[in-house]
């Protein structure tokens, strides 16, 4: 089992996998992923900063 202070973000076969680690309000971001990936990276990050902000 993680911290809550890392998330792992999982995408499809084939397509790069993410971890965002957390530190008060700021995030990290590893391995973001390959480039025609880019709007679904975006809003995976997007939807779990905005869980981490609640």
């Amino acid at each position: 089992m993680l911290p809550e202070s890392v998330l792992v973000i999982e995408r499809g076969w084939l397509s790069s996998n993410s971890i965002l680690f957390f530190e008060g309000k700021q995030a990290a971001l590893i391995d973001s992923g390959y480039v025609t990936h880019a709007a679904q990276t975006v809003s995976l990050v997007a939807n779990a900063l905005a869980g981490a902000a609640t």
